[in-house]
């Protein structure tokens, strides 16, 4: 259960790196490029994911459909 928990840590935290990253349209169409729309799609729809990488994964998803953002890049 240990190791489950540091995994979901480590998975959380690497949203949340994602969600830094992803401030220009640039950086969100590599991102939907390399197939993170699928990835959070899939996160996202498996309710058994702990709560903080659902927190960080929606948080990805408000970073790249912000509206700042439009205009750049449109998903």
């Amino acid at each position: 259960a240990i190791i489950e928990t540091k995994k979901s840590s480590i998975k959380a935290l690497s949203l949340r790196a994602l969600a830094t990253v992803c401030v220009t349209g640039d950086a969100v169409k590599q991102f939907e490029e390399g197939g993170g729309i699928e990835i959070l799609s899939d996160i996202l729809s498996d309710g058994s994911n702990p709560e903080p990488q659902m927190r960080e994964a929606i948080t990805v998803l408000t970073q790249i459909t912000a509206p700042w953002l439009r205009g750049h890049y449109d998903l």
